[in-house]
């Protein structure tokens, strides 16, 4: 039988590839709101880390949107409030 220690030994590594790959993503695009700014695109606002962990979080939301068949609408109206977050 598998022990609980052990049963949880796979899940934390696959927590942390995650993690990994989210602060990863994250930090993308911290650099990409930064580029923004610097151009001028980009308002002046949030520190670019929170609006990168905003955008990430609205990004995640529509995907599971997309992939459980809600409506266009659902979908674009975080696309609407990830733009706003760049204004």
């Amino acid at each position: 039988a598998i022990r609980p220690a052990q049963a949880r030994k796979p899940a934390i590594a696959i927590a942390s590839v995650v993690q990994g790959t989210l602060k990863r993503h994250e930090a993308f695009l911290a650099s990409l709101v930064e580029a923004g700014r610097e151009r001028g695109e980009v308002s002046p606002g949030a520190p670019a880390a929170e609006v990168a962990r905003a955008l990430m979080a609205q990004i995640i939301a529509m995907r599971a949107y997309a992939r459980s068949g809600m409506p266009r609408t659902a979908i674009n109206s975080f696309r609407r409030t990830a733009l706003a977050l760049l204004d």
